[in-house]
């Protein structure tokens, strides 16, 4: 064999090996890709770790783990074998329950403890895990939560299904939101009030610390400047001449890479709902809501395999699309008032006032992470104010000076309001004010993730319609 035969003999050789030995190193499960996410230690400081109790009941603890919870720097956490055995929580508990649990036990016996446990505290949030998506198990246990949230003379502002026809008979409200029954879990706070459903349940470590942030059990603002890196600056508002009536939020893992079908980030969507009247000097009353959005997303490492070696991407939130419609186009009598930010502009913090009858009322501050000075949002006003759709763009503006790596793992948000009324004087002007919100995020690799969301407004969250 020639010389020249024998070296290609061996070129084929070192190649077969390193294919195969490259093969031999992917992990099961990687046969296109995986996501690599952040594992945080000691994320958060001692006092906001002191001031919240966890507690995790049954079944949970297979997929809450409670050494998840002390990674992360909480140190009050206890593992409970049953509902039943659940002490008098303490303000400021997390309480995570698996649907399993519930669902052996008589209705009124699951109110009965949590009437005895949780009773009227002011501030905690309970997690109902529903991994196996069982829909009949969620919508009982959710019976069961509006009922403990009757018993505390409160209630909850119930999520619609955004993809039901819009009725033209205000007196037919739309379905609640299918998705109560095929999320993996469903959070409900008390202070604030409401309600987060939680798509999937897959960077766990993420979805435990963005929902403790929504149901305001704790503040990324005080919580030291690591927490603040990965979940944000706590959101700066302030009110006036209206009152707060609770938030709808949501948490989904649907960012996607097309090519390797991983994840690639989350998005979570917050409405927070206010609510201020006028009566004018003839005597007409005008109920007017305000929605404060809190439109996030987090992205991820991810490694795809185009054969036996990966490339390594890293992904961050670049593009925000976010649509809250007043439906005017359908119900002339629901009309926008104001909304801001308007126009176009930019900056690392963005800062506006919404006004109800020329009064300013609601006052929001926001920007990118503190972590990345040199990152800045640009914004620009898409909206159709006529027609009731209010649509801001966010776009993040990535300096060449900041890496991509040092995006991964941190959460922008963008946070546009805007403020509707009901004109009794036009058609359509009677209650409810039914509002759907739409919400879209792009990644710098342009994979998108998508959410809806419907709600219908009255004057309180309790308030009952009749004709």
């Amino acid at each position: 064999m020639s010389i020249f035969g024998k070296t290609g003999l061996v070129l084929v050789l070192v190649v077969f090996v390193v294919v195969a030995l490259g093969l031999a190193f992917v992990k099961p499960g990687w046969a296109r890709g995986e996501t690599v996410t952040p594992s945080y230690q000691n994320i958060v400081d001692s006092r906001t770790a002191g001031s919240v109790s966890i507690y995790i009941v049954g079944q949970a603890s297979s997929y809450i783990d409670a050494g998840l919870l002390s990674q992360l720097g909480f140190n009050q956490v206890y593992k409970l074998d049953s509902l039943t055995s659940l002490p008098v929580v303490a303000e400021g508990s997390l309480v995570v329950v698996h649907v399993d649990d519930l669902s052996k036990l008589k209705a009124v016996d699951v109110l009965d403890t949590l009437t005895r446990s949780l009773g009227k505290t002011s501030r905690l949030a309970l997690m109902i895990l529903n991994p196996g998506h069982d829909a009949g198990k969620a919508w009982d246990v959710f019976e069961i939560i509006m009922k403990y949230f009757g018993y505390r003379g409160e209630a909850l502002i119930p999520p619609l299904d955004p993809n039901a026809p819009i009725p033209t008979d205000k007196k037919q409200i739309p379905p609640l939101d299918p998705r109560i029954s095929t999320a993996e879990a469903l959070v409900f706070s008390t202070n604030p009030r409401g309600i987060i459903i939680v798509d999937r349940l897959f960077d766990k470590q993420y979805i435990l610390l963005e929902s403790l942030r929504m149901s305001g059990l704790i503040n990324p603002e005080s919580g030291g400047s690591v927490l603040q890196s990965v979940l944000g600056a706590g959101t700066v508002i302030s009110w006036r001449n209206v009152v707060p009536l609770g938030y709808v939020g949501y948490i989904t893992a649907n960012m996607t890479d097309s090519l390797c079908g991983v994840v690639t980030g989350v998005m979570s969507v917050k409405l927070d709902v206010l609510y201020g009247n006028v009566t004018t000097t003839a005597g007409v009353l005008y109920h007017a809501w305000f929605i404060h959005v809190e439109h996030s997303a987090v992205g991820y490492e991810t490694k795809c395999y185009r054969g036996p070696f990966p490339t390594t991407n890293y992904h961050y939130p670049r593009k925000f699309n976010t649509t809250v419609d007043w439906l005017t186009w359908r119900f002339p009598g629901q009309v926008v008032e104001d909304y801001q930010p308007k126009n176009m502009g930019g900056g690392q913090g963005i800062s506006y006032t919404v006004s109800m009858a020329g009064n300013p009322a609601i006052s929001v501050e926001y920007g990118s992470t503190r972590e990345l000075k040199d990152v800045s949002y640009l914004w620009a006003d898409e909206s159709e104010p006529w027609d009731g759709v209010v649509t801001i763009i966010h776009e993040v503006d990535k300096p060449g000076n900041v890496s991509d790596r040092d995006m991964v793992g941190r959460t922008f948000t963008v946070e546009p309001s805007s403020v509707g009324f009901l004109d009794p004087l036009k058609p359509g002007g009677a209650l409810p004010m039914i509002i759907k919100a739409y919400f879209t995020v792009e990644d710098n690799y342009g994979d998108k993730a998508y959410i809806a969301i419907g709600a219908a407004l009255y004057p309180s969250s309790y308030y009952t319609f009749s004709s």
